[in-house]
Parts: structure tokens; C-alpha cells; sequence
């Protein structure tokens, strides 16, 4: 008795079979793939004008706090 695939012991091999589990794979995959979670963005990058507006605030309040210290520590003569 010769046991093959897809000879006498009822398993059903073709290239049609091939084809279908072939879709179907490429299918699943496409699903898990395209239903994945998307990555979480950011807050969004702050513009030149923004960076350039903050930076000029935060030097003018050094220079304040320079000018009180200089105010307290060295008196005007």
C-alpha cells in the first residue's frame, strides 16, 4: 500500500489548495499588519518665531534679576 500525499489518505493537495492557503496568509497578515496600533505623535515643534519670542522673555528677566542683585550687592556711589 503506498501511502502519498494526497493519495488515498484523504487529504486533498493541489495548486488550487496552495493558491487559497497563499490568500488566506496574505490576507491575515495584511489585517494583523494594517490594524495595528499607529505611533503617538508628539506636541508639535514650537516655530522660530515661538523659540525666538521665548528666548528673548527668558534673557530680559536674566537682565532684571542681574540689575536687582547688582541693586542689593553694590550700592551706588
Amino acid at each position: 500500500m503506498k501511502m502519498g500525499i494526497g493519495r488515498g489518505n484523504g487529504m486533498r493537495t493541489g495548486s488550487g489548495s496552495i493558491v487559497t492557503g497563499g490568500l488566506l496568509a496574505i490576507w491575515i497578515l495584511a489585517t494583523v499588519g494594517c490594524s495595528s496600533p499607529q505611533p503617538v505623535k508628539g506636541p508639535p515643534s514650537p516655530s522660530n518665531q515661538e523659540v525666538r519670542g521665548h528666548a528673548d522673555r527668558t534673557f530680559d528677566k536674566l537682565k532684571e534679576e542681574e540689575r536687582q542683585g547688582r541693586d542689593v550687592t553694590q550700592p551706588m556711589r
